[in-house]
């Protein structure tokens, strides 16, 4: 067994950082960083506004629903030991 883990441990490592390329590789494009400079600079308050709305709504979204979920849990676990 150990064996066996020894010899897939290399294939398993070479995966994750070929994976890892793929994902890193969109955040290094300079070119997304310039168009958002851009608009930035040359679009209006409502434009400005309508970026960041966009970018805000699903992780507020996540994070009220985790904070209702979070909620939930401890108030059982307060109810359970009442």
């Amino acid at each position: 067994m150990l064996i066996l883990a020894t010899l897939l441990f290399p294939l398993l490592l070479m995966a994750v950082t070929l994976l890892m390329q793929r994902v890193e590789q969109p955040l290094r494009d300079e070119s997304l960083g310039d168009r958002v400079v851009d608009v930035l600079r040359a679009g209006g308050d409502d434009d400005v506004e309508q970026l960041v709305a966009g970018l805000t709504k699903e992780p507020l979204r996540r994070y009220w629903q985790q904070r209702e979920w979070w909620s939930r849990m401890t108030s059982a676990y307060h109810i359970g030991r009442g």
